[in-house]
Parts: C-alpha cells; sequence; structure tokens
C-alpha cells in the first residue's frame, strides 16, 4: 500500500541501452544516488518465448540499472529484455514463475514514493520523463500521484494526503488487530476483515479451510 508510479517502456533502439545505462549511472554519482548495474542471465524464461524474440536464442539475458531518488523510495528499476522492452520485477527475479504471456506481468514496472514524499515523487518523474525523452519509443505511465502528465504540484500534494490519511488508517488498525494472537489462517483472515471492513481481504488461492 502506498502511493506508486507504474510504467512500462520500449526502448528506441537496443543498443541504446548502454547510453542510457552511462548516463543514469553519471546522475546518480552526481547526485548520489545508491544505483545498481544489471547484467544477467534469467533462468526458466519458456523456450517458445525465446524463440519469439530470436529463433536462434539460447539464452535470455536482461540488462539495465536501478536506482533510488530518495532513501525513503523504493528502487526504480529500468531493466530490460533482448527486445528492448522493460521487465517486471517478477519476470527479473522469478522468471520461472512469470507469465511470459501477459505483458502487465512480464513488462510492466513500478516505483512506490510513498514514504519519499512529494519531493521525491516530482524528482523521480522528471528523471524518468526525461530518459523516456531520449531513449524510448514506446511509453505508459500511471502515476496514481496524477503528477507525471500534469505537474500539478497541487494536485500532487492532495493525492499525498490522502494516501498519508489511508496509510495511517489501516496502521492504525491492524496495529489495534493484534494479528499475533492468530492461530490458523481462518483466524488470521476474520481479524483482517474486522479491522478493515471496508476492504476486499482474501487469500490469493481462495482457500481458507483449516
Amino acid at each position: 500500500m502506498g502511493l506508486t508510479l507504474h510504467y512500462f517502456g520500449k526502448l528506441a533502439n537496443p543498443a541504446l541501452l548502454p547510453d542510457l545505462i552511462d548516463e543514469v549511472a553519471d546522475i546518480c554519482e552526481s547526485a548520489n544516488w545508491a544505483y545498481q548495474i544489471i547484467d544477467t542471465e534469467l533462468e526458466g524464461v519458456p523456450e517458445d518465448y525465446l524463440k519469439l524474440l530470436d529463433d536462434e536464442a539460447t539464452a535470455f539475458r536482461a540488462r539495465g540499472i536501478s536506482f533510488q531518488v530518495h532513501e525513503k523510495a523504493e528502487s526504480t528499476m529500468l531493466c530490460f529484455g533482448p527486445d528492448g522492452r522493460t521487465l517486471s520485477p517478477m519476470a527479473l527475479f522469478r522468471p520461472d514463475l512469470t507469465d511470459w504471456n501477459d505483458d502487465m506481468l512480464a513488462h510492466y514496472s513500478f516505483t512506490k514514493t510513498q514514504l519519499a514524499g512529494a519531493d521525491g515523487h516530482v524528482v523521480l518523474c522528471k528523471i524518468l520523463k526525461y530518459l523516456f525523452g531520449k531513449y524510448f519509443a514506446e511509453v505508459e505511465v500511471n502515476d496514481e500521484g496524477e503528477y507525471y502528465h500534469t505537474e500539478d504540484r497541487t494536485l500532487l500534494d492532495r493525492q499525498f494526503g490522502a494516501y498519508d490519511e489511508a496509510y495511517f488508517k489501516v496502521s492504525s488498525a491492524l496495529a489495534s488487530a493484534k494479528l499475533e494472537k492468530a492461530t490458523t489462517i481462518p483466524e488470521l483472515m476474520a481479524m483482517l476483515r474486522e479491522a478493515l471492513p471496508d476492504a476486499e481481504i482474501r487469500l490469493v488461492s481462495g482457500d481458507e479451510e483449516e
């Protein structure tokens, strides 16, 4: 839970990736931001998906960079497959469990900025807008703060206020629920629903049997 920026993109040319990585690293060095360069082969990518990218492909190489614009923000990941499309955290860290036919699961990434505040969110939006304009041919952005497309700081502050209020209510409700006393999954689910009556709470498996 928390205000988040969701994004997807495709490089104008995969050959631009080294330049993008170098520029982001330079920006991070100048701003004293933490960053990590990514270059790894993903294990578990389905063979039929590999063949869609390249008939002769035998491995899936993921390359890119992650960086943190604020110590309380999540890292922003700009990591790409061989076709130049962004990779989701799920695809990068659990490729064997990723549905590669689902673009949302395989290629959409996100950064939560709730704890970084509006200033951190603005910085992230500005750096991404610059990078997307310079290196990308396709971009989709869903900004829960509604700042990326509008650059309306008043609207962003209002969105942060609403999320802060919701975050406080949920945190307080969960702290009062004493969830540590639950001894079974059904008991835990019942306590969660009592603490958060307006929320839709269910197990992903849909199984709450003893």
